[in-house]
């Protein structure tokens, strides 16, 4: 994830118009070398039990994960989604 969107670098609105960093911590880590590798989840693959899943959810007691190559890809729900990988694919 670019270094802009790691959660140490989120930040939340209080209610008093100030803002606080999402992860909870009291000051922000000031260099980017100094930020923890952090990952999105991108939607390609989930693996989830059925007694989880009839819980109302996606995530169990642990959660894995797959790094994707930087390649193109197309989350397809609606009709135009699909057109653009179609596209996509004949130009590739």
């Amino acid at each position: 994830m670019p270094h802009n969107y790691n959660p140490h670098w989120v930040f939340q609105p209080k209610d008093d118009l100030f803002i606080k960093i999402a992860t909870g911590e009291k000051e922000p880590i000031s260099r980017r070398q100094e930020l923890p590798q952090a990952y999105h989840r991108d939607g390609s693959i989930y693996l989830t039990k059925t007694k989880t899943l009839r819980k109302g959810s996606l995530y169990g007691e642990s959660i894995s994960y797959l790094i994707n190559k930087d390649e193109p890809h197309f989350n397809i729900d609606t009709m135009e989604d699909w057109s653009a990988a179609q596209k996509f694919i004949e130009n590739n």
